[in-house]
């Protein structure tokens, strides 16, 4: 028996062998890696989490300014209709400075309260580019929150 039309054969078999190769790829990278879709430690993070939304919410409450003074200088305000509600207890704030594209910049700072007025501040380096800015302090006995992105 002759084969005049070899060259369907061979079409056949380099698409049989094609089919097989990937199937065989399927097969072992899927064997190889294991997918977990929950961490052994998921109720803490969600309670973490769920801490972190409540104290957004109670930072969304309070009317926060965030500037830039001169060139190094981050001031965080506090309009003056909520000043009352940051007496004498909260004498500093938490500040972090995230570097979303280069985490060796980031900067955590505690922030002191200037005299007569309702705005903390320090000096600090930040570079030119985006920064997320998390604001925390802790007001009768609870967390408040306040995130905010600066392009500068």
């Amino acid at each position: 028996m002759t084969f005049k039309n070899y060259w369907k054969w061979i079409i056949v078999a380099l698409v049989i062998f094609i089919v097989f190769f990937h199937l065989g790829a399927i097969v072992y990278l899927s064997n190889q890696q294991t997918y977990e879709l929950t961490s052994p430690d998921y109720y803490q993070r969600g309670q973490a989490y769920e801490q972190e939304i409540q104290a957004m919410k109670r930072g969304r409450e309070f009317n926060i300014e965030v500037t830039v003074e001169q060139q190094n200088q981050l001031v965080v305000t506090v309009k003056p209709m909520e000043a009352e509600l940051l007496d004498s207890s909260v004498s500093q704030v938490r500040l972090d400075c995230l570097r979303p594209n280069d985490s060796k910049m980031d900067q955590n700072l505690t922030l002191a309260r200037q005299t007569d007025s309702n705005s903390f501040s320090a000096p600090m380096t930040l570079s030119k580019g985006r920064w997320h800015i998390d604001i925390s302090f802790t007001l009768n006995g609870e967390i408040i929150l306040f995130k905010k992105t600066l392009d500068f």
